[in-house]
């Protein structure tokens, strides 16, 4: 009679399934996923007995393997002899495993084998197989990239490597997603005591459950959290213990996640703390935390006075030149309006910080809103608490940043309905798509009347625009304050597609006028139209060059590496080290540094816009 499956260790330690066949029992090889699965999440431990539809669903997965064997994984799976009396899944282990095997590639016996293996146990409801990814698919997809990627030509890679930092839009690859960082932004869960209809008696889990549910099934590198994690800076037993459940998924597969304070916490982080001790949770601050060599995240806890005082946050450099994002949780404007802000977005880069980031990734609202603006973006990802959701358009979200060399892309991920087969499948679809358009635009690369085209194509056509705001104007009748309650649903609909349109336009407009403005308005020069005035700014950017360049540099000064190391060179070590010892060195030798002019809107007289429409 056939043993269980039990889980067992080698002489070396490593940890290895006994398994039986009709001939006779073996030590199985288990692969590190497997192992964190039955010992981390399922908490198996040496001399346990696993299930042994859980082990059968691993030899078929490939994840556990007879070192020797020539056999395939179904061939070995089919050829398993069950024990009598096995121990069946529970319902914890079945939802794992599940979770398990959706995150792997099956070839078409695999998943033939799986199915029928699947039918008659716990993971039947579980795992949908026709859903499980294809080894075929990943082949094709891959095949196909590498072909697209040799054919890539050396004034493309050039002109990727030269990008500026940015909101970048660009075509990808199967190949490039799996060489990108992705960051996951979460925002305000508000976790607190909840009824019996709350997922584990906590309000806000179930939002805040799906936020990690997404992290989990893009595989993201880092999850960034900008603040009220929790509704109170003292969250209860039941609340901590819940969150730190969930936190402890993203912790077994290695997503580190991190926070800031927000408002709620900014007051006592103690409850912060305490997951940093107990759920791999880690605290964001002013030295950069690197994911990957490609991005650098910077963490600002709320404060209540951030705009007072000039310079006043210091963030330390990174080693390497990468995106640097710095999480904070403050009503930035904009998107914010100027009048309920905390602080202006430029203001707070240039003005109150001491070392230029590339987008801020923003916490204390409840809506997603975004502003891209010169070389600095603004985003807020929301709410993932939807009962604070108040707007009918709105849902709880969560944003992925994927980041490629000096460019990043954003997508807005809602949490309701979120899944991560479908995703991957629609993404290959389109990566398929997106090949075969870039092959047919090469073919037309050497078509005469292309370079005269894309010229014309940089005068925009402003038509739509003013036929939506004449629309507007029609449908809005001047009344200066609308009362939209009277108004059909019809008529809200058209107005609601309008305005989004309106503003898409509008901001495409804005970027283009203020491109052509900055090449005429110096620094310091003021210029004043009808009802509107701007005034020309410059700011300076500077960053020190690599470790190597800025110790040799220091080193001719009588400066040692031990004045200005800690963990990496220190920039304001670097500073002090200069000023007490009054060097002379010409800054360039130290710090890369660059100058770029743009506008500010200084103010808009209103009433003379008003006389000017009323004309």
């Amino acid at each position: 009679m056939a043993k269980p499956p039990e889980l067992t260790r080698d002489n070396e330690g490593a940890w290895k399934l006994a398994g039986s066949f009709s001939s006779g029992r073996y030590q199985f090889s288990v692969t590190p996923a497997a192992e964190r699965l039955l010992r981390d999440e399922l908490g198996y431990d040496e001399g346990d007995i696993v299930p042994w539809n859980c082990f059968r669903a691993l030899v078929y997965a490939g994840d556990a393997s007879l070192p020797s064997a020539t056999d395939s994984p179904v061939e070995t799976g089919d050829d398993l002899a069950r024990p009598n009396g096995d121990v069946e899944m529970s319902d914890a282990e079945a939802r794992a495993l599940a979770e398990h095997l959706q995150s792997k590639r099956f070839d078409e016996r695999q998943r033939e084998a799986l199915s029928t293996h699947v039918a008659d146990t716990k993971l039947d409801p579980l795992l949908a197989v026709e859903t499980l990814d294809r080894t075929e698919d990943w082949v094709a997809e891959t095949t196909e990239s590498l072909v697209r990627e040799g054919e890539a030509s050396d004034e493309r890679l050039q002109s990727e490597s030269d990008a500026d930092f940015g909101g970048e839009k660009s075509a990808s690859t199967a190949s490039d997603r799996r060489s990108a960082t992705t960051v996951l932004h979460v925002s305000d869960s508000h976790l607190k005591p909840g009824g019996e209809s709350d997922v584990d008696g906590v309000h806000g889990l179930d939002g805040f459950e799906k936020a990690v549910d997404v992290a989990v099934g893009e595989a993201v590198d880092a999850v960034v959290h900008t603040g009220n994690l929790f509704s109170s800076a003292t969250p209860s037993d039941e609340v901590n213990a819940a969150c730190r459940e969930r936190l402890e998924r993203l912790q077994r597969r290695d997503i580190p996640f991190f926070v800031v304070a927000g408002r709620n916490e900014a007051g006592d982080t103690d409850a912060l703390d305490a997951l940093t001790e107990t759920a791999g949770v880690r605290r964001l601050g002013t030295t950069p935390t690197a994911i990957d060599e490609s991005v650098a995240l910077y963490g600002i806890d709320h404060r209540q006075d951030v705009g007072a005082g000039n310079g006043g946050i210091h963030l330390e450099d990174p080693e390497e030149r990468c995106l640097k994002l710095c999480c904070v949780h403050q009503a930035v404007s904009p998107p914010y309006s100027e009048y309920g802000a905390d602080v202006e977005a430029y203001e707070l880069a240039i003005e109150h910080i001491d070392g230029w980031v590339d987008a801020f990734l923003c916490g204390g609202t409840d809506r997603a809103v975004e502003w891209e603006g010169d070389d600095l973006c603004v985003y807020y990802t929301g709410t993932t608490d939807a009962a604070r959701v108040r707007n009918d358009e709105d849902e709880p979200l969560v944003s992925l940043f994927t980041v490629r060399g000096e460019s990043f892309e954003r997508e807005t991920i809602p949490l309701d309905g979120y899944d991560a087969s479908a995703r991957e499948r629609e993404r290959a679809r389109r990566e398929r798509e997106n090949g075969r358009e870039r092959e047919n635009g090469d073919e037309r690369d050497g078509y005469p009347g292309r370079e005269m085209q894309s010229r014309e194509a940089t005068n925009p056509d402003v038509r739509p625009l003013t036929e939506a705001t004449g629309s507007l104007a029609t449908m809005l009748d001047d009344a200066g304050t609308p009362d939209f309650e009277d108004r059909s649903t019809a008529e809200l609909a058209d107005m609601y597609a309008l305005f989004s349109d309106v503003k898409g336009q509008i901001e495409t407009l804005r970027t283009e006028v203020r491109d052509v403005l900055s090449s005429r308005v110096g620094e310091g020069q003021e210029v004043t139209g009808s009802f509107g005035s701007v005034s020309g700014r410059r700011r300076t950017r500077k960053s020190l060059k690599d470790s190597e360049t800025v110790l040799t540099e220091l080193a001719r000064h009588g400066v040692s590496r031990e004045d200005v190391v800690t963990e990496r060179v220190d920039g304001t070590k670097v500073e002090d080290a200069i000023e007490e010892r009054n060097l002379d060195i010409d800054e360039s030798r130290l710090y890369d540094i660059s100058e770029n002019d743009y506008v500010r809107r200084d103010d808009i007289d209103r009433d003379a816009l008003r006389r000017r429409f009323e004309e």
